[in-house]
């Protein structure tokens, strides 16, 4: 082992730290494997001249902090960040999809892909700025797939970090973003803004299309940069006069050279981009495109008002208008289905027997345009690694139906409340044991290695298994916590947390992931089921992997429930529902379900807490 990766090694005792990836002007990055959680990491050093500077060092826990608490489908996760004498590292997640860059190099990208791209693009720069975050540094090689058709961004926030506010350069001299895509208020010194990267996206788009810069290139960067700010960008019809006007239209207005002349902000760069790729192509074009969006506000209006994903695509299913009240439970989505955000996640269903719920819709995937430039900041450097949900729920009102809507992912505190009862299930007296009416659906017993919980029996009419936790305590507001590793089970199976009266009676919340990725809230009461809010969330370790899930249920005083989800410490979404009454006191359970396919599940908990949120309205 170099002494590089010893020192990183050194400073991650919970990694294995392995070879190198890549390496560039923002440093190297190093495949890593967490050892608890068996997750594989790419591990980034920032490039020690930079690390030692003092104020770098001081932006770097600021900014790493922040950006290690968002969570969005196009982001490359960032789960941790270290200091440790000249030594800055992030740990995020690893992609092994390959770039934008390598694709266009390949020459295997399409005119509608390119568009898609830029489209799933402003849906992340949408999220970002909605958050006080810039990206500043928009270029192929920082759109990395995790998959063939989901895109998302890494290096988000490094110009901050090593530069400060406007800056173009660090203290040490080094140009912090990359000349060819650079904005011309970033070659002045000015301040950045949202008006900034959108145009890293127009830059960005006509690259894609017309596979070079809207300005002439001699190598020299002096005069790069001198043209960015002098010199008009060459119309994209006469370079690539195959690209249809209403396309080359948006680009242009993106690449204007003062700020106010541009297109206003992301979200109306995506919903004019889709309108004009409606108008060039027809409805249908994003499915073509061989890629997935998932866009919310606006683009997700302007999709859907188009018909954007609804033919042509490998199987595409498109949606016409949003609806706050429907669940998604058509086909499986394919590269190019539009569902808004809200609409994918939102509440609803058919009602279940009582004591069974409906399963959750594995259709919920309301797949994203494409490359969603997103936010994750500092994560995966230009060095590519080549080995390589709307708006919240506001409290329903009385009358209203119960209903919930997709969050934007944020970070949750250290502990939520007062904490009232804690397990390692390492204590076999504890206490813990199935509810009653459960005979033969399953088993839970405890293991030298934790608690052992299996659901059975394909034919039983149940398919769920619960266990109640000891702590015979009520609560008006609580948060359950579990952590827990799926062993055995078909990808729909999944495990999580309860809310309920006291065992299998009454009304009951649970929040459950799944080993297929997604995440859904729903409830049972005496009149069967309904899912309240589910989605995807890359919060959700698939596989064999340590999960942690949380379940809020705080009482509002008009007779209703506000139930907010949690995944790994990031939100994922949130739900209110009204059911009438007097407010409930919380009693906690873990939660075990089987899919109808599967012929059993079993789930592995490690720990377990309950806290007390207080009675809040």
């Amino acid at each position: 082992m170099s002494l590089e990766r010893q020192r990183v090694a050194e400073a991650l005792p919970g990694y294995d730290v392995g070879e190198e990836l890549g390496r560039g002007a923002w440093g190297i990055v190093l495949r890593g494997e967490h050892r608890r959680l068996r997750r594989p990491v790419a591990i980034k050093r920032l490039p020690p001249a930079l690390a030692g500077d003092p104020t770098v060092q001081r932006r770097f826990a600021k900014e790493a902090h922040l950006l290690a608490g968002l969570d969005h489908p196009h982001i490359v996760r960032v789960y941790d960040y270290v200091k440790q004498e000249d030594l800055r590292l992030l740990v995020m997640e690893l992609l092994p999809g390959g770039t934008v860059r390598d694709r266009l190099m390949a020459g295997d990208m399409s005119a509608e892909a390119a568009c898609g791209i830029a489209l799933a693009t402003c849906v992340a720069l949408d999220y970002a700025h909605g958050r006080g975050i810039l990206h500043r540094d928009i270029k192929p090689e920082n759109l990395l797939f995790g998959a063939p058709d989901q895109l998302k961004v890494s290096d988000f926030g490094i110009a901050r970090v090593l530069g400060g506010s406007e800056t173009l350069a660090s203290s040490s001299g080094l140009l912090l973003g990359s000349p060819a895509y650079i904005a011309p208020e970033q070659v002045l010194g000015r301040e950045p803004s949202p008006a900034t990267d959108v145009y890293g996206v127009g830059m960005l788009l006509y690259k894609l299309l017309a596979r070079r810069l809207p300005f002439a290139e001699d190598g020299e960067l002096v005069s790069l940069l001198y043209r960015r700010v002098h010199e008009q960008p060459r119309q994209l019809r006469e370079v690539a006069p195959q690209i249809p006007e209403p396309i080359a239209a948006v680009t242009m207005r993106a690449l204007a050279t003062e700020p106010g002349d541009r297109i206003a902000s992301a979200e109306d760069l995506g919903a004019e981009l889709a309108d004009a790729a409606a108008a060039a192509w027809g409805s249908g074009w994003l499915g073509r495109s061989g890629l997935t969006v998932l866009a919310s506000g606006r683009i997700a209006a302007r999709l859907s008002a188009t018909g954007a994903g609804a033919e042509g695509g490998r199987g595409g299913h498109g949606r016409a208008t949003p609806r706050a009240d429907a669940v998604w439970t058509g086909p499986e989505p394919a590269p190019g289905d539009v569902v808004p955000l809200h609409d994918a996640l939102a509440g609803g269903g058919r009602a279940a027997g009582a004591g069974e719920r409906r399963t959750p819709a594995r259709r919920w995937w309301a797949p994203l345009a494409a490359a969603g430039l997103a936010v994750c900041v500092l994560a995966a450097i230009a060095v590519a690694v080549h080995a390589t949900s709307g708006p919240a729920a506001s409290p329903a009102s009385p009358g209203q139906s119960s209903r919930a809507a997709a969050v934007s992912p944020s970070p949750s505190a250290a502990a939520p409340g007062t904490l009232v009862y804690s397990d390692d299930f390492r204590n076999p007296g504890a206490g813990w044991a199935p509810d009653q009416g459960q005979a033969g659906v399953g088993t839970a017993s405890f293991a030298a290695d934790g608690y052992h919980v299996a659901v059975l029996q394909p034919q039983n009419v149940l398919n769920t298994f619960s266990v109640g936790s000891p702590h015979a305590g009520r609560l008006a507001s609580i948060s359950v916590v579990a952590e827990a590793t799926q062993l055995a089970g078909p990808p729909a199976d999944g495990w999580g947390v309860r809310c309920d009266q006291g065992g299998r009676t009454g009304l009951r919340y649970t929040f459950e992931i799944h080993g297929n990725g997604s995440w859904v809230i729903f409830k049972i009461d005496d009149g069967g089921s309904a899912v309240l809010a589910q989605g995807p969330s890359g919060s959700v370790r698939t596989g064999r992997a340590v999960n942690r899930v949380r379940g809020d249920c705080t009482e509002l005083p008009n007779g209703a429930t506000h139930l907010t989800m949690w995944v790994d410490d990031a939100q994922v979404g949130q739900a209110t529902d009204v059911h009438g009454g007097s407010p409930i006191e919380w009693h906690a359970a873990l939660v075990l379900y089987r899919d109808r396919t599967s012929h059993g599940a079993e789930v592995r908990f490690n720990g377990f807490r309950e806290y007390d949120l207080g009675r809040r309205a």
